[in-house]
């Protein structure tokens, strides 16, 4: 009965650190990786802003994770085969152009759900500021950002990803008691430098002239029924 039971308690322990979750340290105040809002873009949509680092006050901009269990196709975030993690950081209130997530400076770090600890990942950042998170999907920015579908930006921000380093990093979170979660920040790692975050604004679409002209039959037609009636 009782190797029965030990047998039982091994293979719980067991399928626990298998299904352990990979843990990141979410968290950057050294300047050699602040983000920075000195996006200078003139395309469609990009208004050329430029004003430093990003500002103190939290919640002012977020940050996202994207990762990858496979070596992604491509740095697109929308086609390479990453995926969204479940899990979202913020500017640092104590250090312009920080990053702090879940867990913050503690060893602990940031779980992030459908990965597994120990394992190795690909991981790229996206930054956007609140007026966009409030207004937009990250579908629809990463739509807008990339020119796909005629998505435009739906409110004026900033947003920008990390230039993908084609690092991996191995996760923590493995072990009993979990390892501490591991750092992303770093030169052999996957964000190996700051990033900008760049001006972006609604754009106006104008109709094509063939548009315009049935817009206005359409016009002429009903102030025609209109007037029979």
């Amino acid at each position: 009965m009782k190797k029965i039971l030990l047998t039982g308690v091994l293979i719980a322990a067991s399928l626990a650190l298998a299904s352990a979750q990979g843990s990141i340290k979410f968290y950057n105040i050294t300047a050699s990786f602040l983000v920075s809002t000195n996006g200078t873009g003139t395309a469609a949509g990009e208004n050329g802003t430029t004003s430093g680092k990003t500002d103190q006050t939290s919640g002012d901009y977020y940050y996202a994770v994207f990762y990858d269990a496979t070596t992604p196709t491509s740095a697109n975030l929308l086609t390479g085969g990453w995926t969204l993690a479940s899990i979202t950081g913020t500017n640092y209130s104590l250090a312009a152009g920080g990053i702090i997530g879940p867990g913050g400076a503690a060893a602990g770090g940031a779980a992030i759900p459908g990965t597994i600890a120990g394992n190795s990942y690909y991981i790229d950042l996206v930054g956007y500021s609140a007026s966009l998170a409030g207004t937009m999907t990250m579908t629809q920015m990463l739509d807008a950002f990339y020119g796909v579908g005629g998505q435009n930006w739906l409110a004026a921000g900033y947003f920008g990803i990390a230039a993908y380093s084609g690092n991996t990093v191995v996760l923590g979170g493995a072990g009993s008691p979990p390892g501490p979660g591991s750092a992303i920040f770093g030169s052999t790692l996957p964000i190996t430098a700051g990033w900008d975050l760049n001006g972006v604004s609604p754009t106006t679409i104008i109709p094509e002239p063939g548009t315009l002209a049935l817009a206005a039959l359409g016009g002429a037609s009903l102030l025609l029924f209109r007037r029979r009636k």
